[in-house]
């Protein structure tokens, strides 16, 4: 607007402006504009600007509007102006001590302790490997060569620590104090397990024999022909396993799975096997055979063999270690020959056949250790006649002009 005689002088509508916020008013022709701070918008400026409503902070964090501005609440383990930076704990604090590895976490880190002792023959343990293991410290509890194994119960509020005994072959039991070695005597003695369960079993076991044909371990099964499961046995020196395998069709066939290796050389020797029945196919289940022995590549032998899983085929409850369970089955054997030699640490489903065994008893012929001398010698057959050890005797092989069981004799021709 204008005023005046001749309307010569333009009215200054700012005189009586309305914008807010410290904004700045721009006089125009009967009217003005306000120009607003930072922060602030509208026409008269009234309006504070909700910076946070763009949601700049990140990770989780929560925004402060201010005027012109705004401020990141960081969630634990973030940092910078928006939250984007992930605080490496493991970096920044330098935590974990005494050779430990560090990885870092959201808002927190985690100590890899040194699974060796220091130089000083120091083991440590804790949040942040700060804790001394002494429980093993002149610790004489863990009994037949068993190893100590010290860790940590508790760190807060007050440090608790305890051990553990990591037996050798042959014992068990908090202590290592109990025996798990027996001698089987080739005649009538076996250990027999109920399963409490047809599927999903682990069978674990040692032996040592010097006999080139003797059965191992008999699984009972349904199969009318054989009533046989599974079974593992050596023959002519070597370990097989006969099953009944997979195929399509559901013919049924027994075989045998053959592994390459001497074991009838009175040395210890492990197997391992796991039976899974949950496979892609209903009929198809698979067995895990591992076997354990320095002849094996990295020591290990492994086979997974996939086996027909029909109910005229599956498994029964009866498993027999060191026998077959029947004359029947073990007439279809390849060794025809009942086990003579050691077995120890006999497992079925993480339960392990003890000298004292409520659950299960013990055959009286069954005799805890394993007792036994070499059998062949170098003069033990006269004439060049061959020794073969026979576990608890010794079979000489005579040449053909020479008899006797030491070949000391000739055929007199």
């Amino acid at each position: 607007m204008f005023s005046g005689v001749n309307c010569e002088t333009n009215i200054d509508e700012c005189v009586n402006n309305t914008c807010q916020h410290g904004s700045t008013c721009q006089d125009r022709i009967n009217a003005y504009d306000c120009l607003c701070a930072p922060g602030y918008k509208g026409d008269r400026c009234e309006i504070d600007i909700d910076e946070c409503e763009v949601l700049p902070c990140l990770n989780g964090a929560s925004c402060i509007d201010k005027v012109a501005a705004f401020e990141c609440k960081c969630a634990p383990g973030y940092k910078g102006k928006t939250c984007s930076i992930e605080i490496d704990e493991c970096a920044e604090y330098l935590p974990c001590q005494n050779g430990a590895t560090c990885t870092d976490k959201i808002a927190d880190y985690q100590c890899s302790c040194a699974s060796q002792p220091d130089a000083s023959n120091k083991l440590y343990s804790g949040k942040n490997c700060t804790v001394e293991l002494t429980a093993c410290n002149g610790n004489v509890a863990c009994q037949n060569g068993a190893t100590c194994i010290p860790y940590l119960k508790s760190e807060v509020p007050t440090i608790e620590q305890g051990f553990e005994c990591k037996c050798t072959p042959g014992f068990t039991g908090e202590l290592c104090t109990i025996a798990t070695t027996f001698s089987f005597n080739g005649r009538s003695t076996s250990v027999t397990r109920t399963l409490s369960q047809t599927w999903n079993n682990t069978i674990k076991f040692r032996f040592r024999t010097t006999l080139p044909n003797v059965v191992l371990i008999m699984w009972s099964g349904n199969y009318f022909s054989t009533t046989i499961f599974a079974h593992i046995e050596i023959f002519k020196g070597f370990l097989y396993m006969g099953y009944i395998p997979y195929f399509s069709n559901f013919s049924i066939t027994n075989t045998y799975q053959h592994i390459p290796i001497r074991v009838n050389d009175g040395q210890w020797h492990e197997i391992y096997l796991h039976q899974f029945n949950e496979t892609d196919i209903a009929e198809k289940g698979e067995i895990l055979l591992r076997v354990m022995s320095p002849q094996c590549p990295n020591n290990v032998c492994e086979r997974r063999l996939e086996y027909l899983q029909l109910q005229i085929t599956n498994p029964k409850n009866e498993l027999y270690f060191g026998n077959t369970g029947s004359l029947t089955r073990k007439s279809q054997t390849k060794s025809q020959t009942i086990f003579k030699g050691c077995m120890q640490d006999m497992m079925v489903n993480n339960k392990i056949v003890k000298e004292d065994n409520n659950q299960h008893s013990i055959p009286i012929d069954l005799l805890p250790g394993c007792d036994r001398k070499p059998q062949c010698f170098v003069d033990t057959c006269s004439n060049r006649g061959d020794c073969e050890d026979m576990w608890d005797k010794f079979e000489c092989i005579c040449n053909r002009r020479y008899l006797g069981n030491r070949c000391q004799e000739g055929k007199g021709y």
